[in-house]
């Protein structure tokens, strides 16, 4: 997904398009599906600009709360207020409403359907299991794992 420019809509409408220095349009970042050790944990969000937690606009990840930079910290975007008076200051603000357009047309809808229908094909296959797999118990990885566990001194002989 990439986002072309940046728009002031109130008190006046203003688009501030790329720079061509950066390309930092879009961020999305979720928690990690399983239990994983971030040493620097992303954001969790969506930004717009600037460099990953230095996001020129940054929509947090339930979209209760955006905060906006300065544009000084982009290079993505040409430089301007998205705000009248806006400081130097990041300024946070509630979000009342959302409001999200989808302006692909329907090759781009083609695409996020055959992106969705592959995501649900390997999700089902993640699901099968195999039971020849467990077959036979005696020469499995596990038990030999769960014997070395159990006794770790005994004597073993590996048959080649």
């Amino acid at each position: 997904m990439e986002v072309q420019e940046v728009y002031m809509l109130s008190p006046v409408f203003h688009v501030y398009p790329p720079t061509g220095k950066e390309r930092n349009f879009v961020y999305s970042h979720l928690h990690p599906t399983g239990r994983v050790y971030e040493a620097k944990p992303k954001p969790c969000g969506i930004g717009f600009g600037g460099s990953m937690g230095n996001e020129r606009i940054f929509v947090d990840e339930d979209f209760s709360k955006v905060t906006i930079r300065h544009h000084a910290v982009d290079k993505t975007y040409q430089s301007g207020s998205l705000f009248p008076d806006q400081g130097f200051l990041p300024v946070e603000a509630s979000i009342s409403e959302v409001e999200i357009w989808g302006l692909g047309g329907g090759g781009a809808k083609d695409v996020q359907d055959s992106y969705k229908n592959r995501e649900q094909l390997f999700t089902e296959q993640r699901r099968k299991v195999d039971l020849k797999t467990f077959a036979n118990w005696e020469d499995s990885p596990e038990k030999m794992m769960m014997d070395m566990v159990s006794n770790p001194n005994a004597v073993r002989r590996e048959d080649r």
